[in-house]
């Protein structure tokens, strides 16, 4: 079956193979992923501090909240993540 012949099921499916098998083949996913980790801290920098003004203290305080809010994003959306006590639907 050609590509442009496949249901987007199968495409989905695809992707999620060739993902796995390039993270097993994979030594050094630190490595790996350190651009992605440096781009997100850059970023959150300057959210909390656009002009570069703030002590690195007060920096790393207002940077707790942008990082939290990633974090429990993320969290919420991995499947299985919500449960019958959750808030929202």
């Amino acid at each position: 079956m050609v590509s442009n012949e496949l249901t987007p099921e199968q495409r989905r499916l695809r992707a999620q193979i060739a993902a796995h098998v390039s993270w097993a083949n994979t030594q050094d996913r630190a490595a790996r992923t350190a651009a992605a980790r440096k781009a997100a801290v850059d970023r959150f920098h300057k959210q909390v501090d656009p002009e570069g003004k703030l002590s690195p203290q007060e920096r790393a305080v207002k940077l707790s909240l942008p990082t939290a809010i990633v974090v429990m994003t993320i969290d919420h959306a991995r499947p299985g993540a919500r449960s019958a006590s959750c808030m929202w639907p």
